[in-house]
Order: structure tokens, then sequence, then C-alpha cells
């Protein structure tokens, strides 16, 4: 997370991190602003507890998964929301 907001210093709006500590409101305001095309949100870095639930699939065109779960079916949860 520190690199990406190292490359995108002139523009740290950019970038946004969303995981299981926060709190409801902020990460419904996160995936709002993400879904919407006119914010400048366009790098989303996530936790695991935030995979399920997540209907990303109109703005995210690419998934990078740096950690795999041990049930298929998690992986399986957060690319079904991606690629429908």
């Amino acid at each position: 997370m520190q690199r990406l907001k190292e490359e995108y210093a002139d523009e740290p709006e950019i970038v946004r991190e969303l995981y299981g500590g926060i709190d409801d409101r902020q990460s419904d305001e996160i995936k709002q602003a993400f879904n919407d095309p006119d914010n400048p949100i366009r790098v989303l870095v996530a936790t695991d507890a935030a995979s399920e639930g997540l209907n990303l699939q109109e703005t995210a065109y690419i998934v990078l998964h740096y950690d795999i779960p041990w049930n298929p079916a998690r992986l399986d949860q957060r690319n079904g929301k991606q690629f429908k």
C-alpha cells in the first residue's frame, strides 16, 4: 500500500483501501465512490474481509489476488463479483 501511495503522491485520491477494521459507513462510502465513474478512485486495495458483498463488476477491470484463500469457494466469490 505504501508503494501505491508513493506512486500516486500527486493524486492521493486515486488509491483507497478497504478492510475489516473500518466502520460500515466509511466502507459504504468507499464502495460507492469506487463504483462511480466520475469519482477519481481507480485503485482499490481490499482484504478478504471485504471480498464478499461487493458489486464492483461495473468498474473493476483487473483483480489481483495477493493472498489465496484456503477455500476455493471464497476465490470463486471474489472473481464472481468481478466478472459476471
